[in-house]
């Protein structure tokens, strides 16, 4: 990264202009003093490299400045953690190696050199004595730096973990269990009387049931069955079976099927019990 101070450095959601100072986070200002931006572009000069607390203070306080050095650096890194919600913890942008200094850890690409970029300010304005303005930011379009593939390379390797994990399931969850039902006749019609529908009651008490002859009722317990009448309009070559219990359990749906010159014709009732 070589040329003059003009560009921009561009890490995470994060742009900063070299040259006017101004730190942008998706088209959001945000505000960082001199300072703190001077230690920040010292960072970006070798990122993933130690910047001691010595270079540091050289380069941005000087060796006949007469301040309390340590409280300015420490204050320093702090608001740029605050400006790039980081954490010292769990650092994401600038880690502290204690006692020696610190280590920008985050990809970063820059259009110059850092190096050549921190900003000269006056005289007056490095003074102990003057306050430190706060330098204001702009808003700019803002770019992550990736390396090419590695977003492919995170979508395939996390669709082979799932696969991996379901392959695993699969394999080692043992033989499916399996249970053996008991066959109980719950009617007894001849083959000339075929069954057409059956419906447990929700109780689970009842059997409701159709064939040739109509729809019959029987508790499940018993043999007692009763058999319901045919509605009018519905003659015995009409087909007359039940779909459905309704919810009170006292009345059921039942489909009437007729056959007439224009086809198939069917009607829907619902019958108590």
């Amino acid at each position: 990264m070589n040329g003059d101070r003009r560009g921009h450095v561009r890490f995470g959601p994060f742009d900063l202009n070299l040259e006017t100072g101004e730190l942008r986070k998706h088209d959001i200002k945000v505000v960082i003093q001199i300072q703190p931006f001077e230690v920040l572009a010292a960072l970006l000069e070798r990122p993933g490299e130690l910047v001691t607390r010595e270079e540091l203070k050289e380069r941005i306080w000087g060796h006949d400045t007469y301040v309390d050095f340590d409280q300015g650096l420490n204050r320093s890194i702090k608001k740029i953690r605050a400006a790039l919600s980081d954490s010292a913890e769990i650092p994401k942008y600038i880690e502290t190696l204690p006692k020696r200094g610190y280590r920008f850890v985050a990809p970063a690409s820059a259009d110059v050199d850092a190096s050549a970029a921190i900003r000269s300010f006056p005289e007056a304005e490095r003074s102990p004595t003057m306050p430190l303005p706060p330098v204001a930011a702009d808003s700019a379009s803002v770019r992550t730096v990736r390396k090419p593939g590695a977003r492919l390379a995170a979508w395939t390797g996390g669709v082979l973990a799932v696969v991996g994990v379901l392959c695993f399931a699969v394999i080692y969850r043992g033989p499916p269990r399996t249970t053996q039902g008991t066959l109980r006749q719950l009617t007894m019609n001849a083959a000339e009387n075929s069954l057409v529908n059956a419906l447990i009651s929700p109780d689970g008490n009842y059997l409701l049931y159709g064939d040739l002859t109509g729809i019959h009722l029987r508790p499940i317990a018993t043999q007692d069955t009763r058999t319901f009448g045919r509605p009018a309009g519905i003659s015995a070559e009409d087909g007359w079976y039940p779909v459905s219990w309704f919810p009170d359990q006292a009345r059921f749906v039942a489909v009437a099927l007729q056959s007439t010159r224009q086809g198939l014709r069917s009607r829907v009732g619902l019958f108590p019990c």
